[in-house]
């Protein structure tokens, strides 16, 4: 049995990205960052879909690019999580950053695990910190396509 459960859902229009690079993507940040054991839903929604959301958690009455749940009691036994990507926002971040969709969607997925795994961007420094373990994955990532 992988040390990795990923499970990929689409509540929407099929994006542009299969699930297969999306667990790719997923195992290369786990793996980077020393996680042993994962259990991961990545769920690719809609703007609707992630507006309820981000009013249900966060109050907020808008789109955003990327929701993470940690749901684990322990992370050092088992990392368990949800990552909500809203496919309509990040086509139009990957237009206005003038990168493909399956970069943007990388990204975003990258920055969805970060979170679970522990970083924050709350701050200057903790974002900046972000971004470079991002643009780093994002990388490594594209050298394997």
């Amino acid at each position: 049995m992988s040390k990795y459960q990923l499970r990929i859902e689409k509540c929407c229009a099929t994006p542009r990205i299969t699930n297969s690079k999306l667990k790719q993507i997923a195992q290369s940040v786990l793996a980077g960052e020393g996680i042993e054991r994962a259990t991961i839903n990545i769920v690719l929604v809609d703007d609707a879909y992630m507006i309820e959301l981000n009013q249900k958690y966060l109050q907020h009455d808008e789109p955003t690019d990327v929701l993470s749940f940690n749901l684990s009691d322990d992370v050092s036994e088992l990392l368990e999580g949800e990552i909500y990507a809203d496919v309509d926002q990040i086509a139009r971040q990957a237009q206005d950053y003038g990168v493909d969709f399956e970069e943007e969607v990388t990204r975003i997925i990258i920055h969805g695990i970060l979170h679970l795994i522990g970083y924050d961007d709350r701050t200057d420094l903790e974002r900046k910190n972000m971004t470079k373990k991002e643009d780093d994955y994002l990388t490594i990532y594209k050298q394997g396509r």
